[in-house]
């Protein structure tokens, strides 16, 4: 082999390899695009989980709210029937004192002669209730 088959062999070689480099930045380039956009992507991604998170919280903390809201309903209702059984037990235990006072005057007045009531005498329990 010559000298200039040599030099061509290797000059050849060199442009081969040259190719060889320049296929392999054009690739490096498209990676390197591909990377920086999923970076990019990565980031968007990483934003909205954030997002979606902070919604879910609110989303949950509102639910929590809307329970305690039907508890403490539930409770003031629970507190309004307490209170009108109470008013209710009163008012019932106040007749129930009326209506013996006033079987006690149908007693009294069983006893009740013409004789008494020609003289305006009256049974001392109508008096009491009459002058209540």
């Amino acid at each position: 082999m010559t000298q200039k088959e040599t030099l061509n062999d290797a000059l050849k070689k060199i442009k081969d390899l040259e190719m060889i480099v320049d296929m392999k930045n054009k690739e490096i380039g498209y990676l390197r695009k591909e990377f920086h956009e999923s970076q990019g992507r990565l980031k968007e991604l990483r934003i909205e989980k954030k997002e979606l998170e902070e919604k879910i919280i609110n989303f949950e903390l509102l639910k929590m709210d809307l329970e305690l809201k039907k508890v403490e309903d539930i409770y003031n209702e629970n507190n309004k029937i307490r209170h009108r059984i109470h008013i209710t037990k009163e008012l019932l235990e106040e007749k129930r004192e009326e209506v013996i006072v006033l079987q006690n005057i149908l007693k009294d007045f069983e006893k009740f002669t013409l004789w008494n009531h020609i003289k305006g005498v009256y049974p001392e329990s109508y008096i009491a209730y009459k002058n209540k």
